[in-house]
């Protein structure tokens, strides 16, 4: 290139000749699309940056989501590996020592302490179980279940701030007690196992036993409660609406 002035040979990037000293009016534009192209780049090349650490970010992200959910997978099945493990081992001991938790089941149920009954067959996971040695005990076991059920409604209707919180407390019950005198209900799942009389015998006291506690709950006469075996859900109620209000 030469300078349009003195004619002097010229860089492309010399924005004034070396010569003349007059300016290289070619250069000027060349120049001003060179720091155009650059500075494009520049910006381009940022950007490009700035995407890429984003992705890298959701990258990291992700499998560290990933991992954490896969360990929370294999924290869950462990955990439920070893419950489920600890839940059939003690039903495997009290089937191994099938004699002494009779012994002591049976001594629960002769003196009346039905919590505790409940609880000793509940730690060995036999409350539950509708097989094995223990299923003769099945129908005293839902039995004290529901009665227990009714004892906390009980509680909730002696504490109630309300005629609308002993009006459902009585509800509760009155739904509970078709259900705990029901024997045939009770008795259906270990009526191949169980022995007929002494079940019978152990429900007769597990039913007194929870009338007693009636009789000092609502003010029941004797007759009234021994009655309850027979009445539906609404005559219950209706009694103890009756009892509630004299």
């Amino acid at each position: 290139m030469k300078c349009a002035h003195c004619g002097a040979n010229l860089k492309l990037t010399d924005e004034y000749c070396p010569y003349c000293g007059r300016k290289n009016t070619q250069s000027s534009q060349h120049v001003k699309e060179k720091k155009y192209y650059e500075k494009d780049s520049t910006d381009t090349r940022e950007k490009v940056h700035t995407v890429y650490r984003s992705s890298s970010e959701l990258r990291v992200r992700g499998i560290a989501i990933l991992i954490l959910a896969v360990l929370v997978i294999v924290l869950l099945f462990a955990t439920f590996y070893v419950d489920d493990r600890i839940y059939y081992r003690k039903q495997e001991w009290a089937v191994s020592h099938e004699d002494e938790v009779s012994t002591q089941i049976r001594q629960y149920l002769d003196e009346d302490r039905y919590e505790a009954f409940y609880g000793y067959c509940d730690a060995y996971n036999l409350t539950g179980w509708t097989a094995g040695p223990f299923l003769k005990y099945r129908p005293q076991m839902e039995a004290v279940r529901i009665g227990m059920f009714i004892d906390q409604r009980a509680n909730e209707y002696l504490t109630a701030d309300s005629v609308y919180g002993q009006n459902s407390a009585m509800e509760s019950i009155s739904g509970l007690l078709p259900e705990f005198y029901n024997r045939d209900s009770l008795c259906y799942q270990s009526r191949e196992v169980m022995d007929p009389d002494e079940v019978n015998a152990d429900l007769d006291r597990i039913y007194e036993h929870m009338e007693e506690k009636l009789m000092v709950y609502f003010g029941l006469t004797e007759e009234q409660a021994r009655s309850l075996s027979s009445m539906s859900e609404e005559e219950i109620l209706l009694l103890l609406e009756e009892t509630r209000d004299e």
